[in-house]
């Protein structure tokens, strides 16, 4: 139990980022950007089930432990993340979604991430994009956004602390439900075994549900420059 409850923070009102699979477009607050890669604050992600609407404030479900998913609190929550990624033209951003396609394609970078952890603490890992692939989720289909680990920096600030409130939806087919995407997601996104670390798993010859039909980003080119690539 703490003394300070932390109710009177004020939250970041930071811009949140945005993909969209159906055309194929990142935006920051609405606005298309072009996208060439992101600095994440590995030590701001959240996973947990999340229940987003358009212009209605998400509710989420945080699991307590990353990556651990409690009891799913309806038919409507759908796994997800947040997280504080900084772009070079609008800083730091809110990354917030539960949307199969970007789910999917950041769970498919996360042990390259995972694997720099160790000798990187407190350090940010710049994520160069790679464009998207069309796939197939049961009865619909979706984009994955695709991304390549280049290097680690300093956190180029502090970033943020969250608000819960810039989370929007993803413009998915309707017909990629809940079921259709954990059909793919076993286990689930960002699971246990990737964040503590566990030196008996082989992330380099990742064979689990996870892993796509290409290989997974590799972690190379990891060095101690405060330049972000992008």
């Amino acid at each position: 139990m703490k003394k300070n409850l932390g109710l009177l923070v004020n939250y970041s009102d930071a811009p949140y980022i945005q993909y969209k699979p159906s055309i194929d477009e990142w935006a920051v607050n609405k606005n298309p950007i072009t996208m060439k890669g992101l600095v994440v604050a590995v030590d701001t992600l959240r996973t947990g089930w999340g229940y987003i609407r358009e212009g209605i404030a998400p509710e989420w479900h945080w699991d307590a432990v990353l990556g651990e998913a409690g009891p799913k609190p309806g038919e409507e929550f759908k796994r997800g993340f947040s997280l504080m990624v900084w772009l070079r033209e609008h800083e730091w951003c809110e990354w917030v979604s539960n949307g199969a396609g970007v789910t999917r394609g950041f769970s498919e970078v996360w042990p390259s991430v995972y694997d720099g952890l160790a000798k990187n603490p407190g350090k940010a890992a710049c994520l160069s994009y790679l464009g998207s692939r069309v796939q197939v989720f049961g009865k619909g289909t979706t984009r994955i956004p695709q991304f390549k680990l280049v290097k680690w920096i300093k956190l180029p600030s502090p970033p943020p602390q969250y608000s819960d409130e810039g989370a929007v939806t993803e413009d998915e087919p309707n017909n990629i439900s809940s079921a259709s995407w954990e059909e793919y997601s076993e286990p689930y996104p960002f699971s246990r075994d990737r964040y503590t670390y566990d030196s008996t798993y082989d992330y380099t010859n990742n064979t689990s549900s996870l892993s796509s039909s290409e290989p997974l980003a590799e972690n190379k080119n990891q060095v101690d420059d405060e330049d972000v690539p992008f």
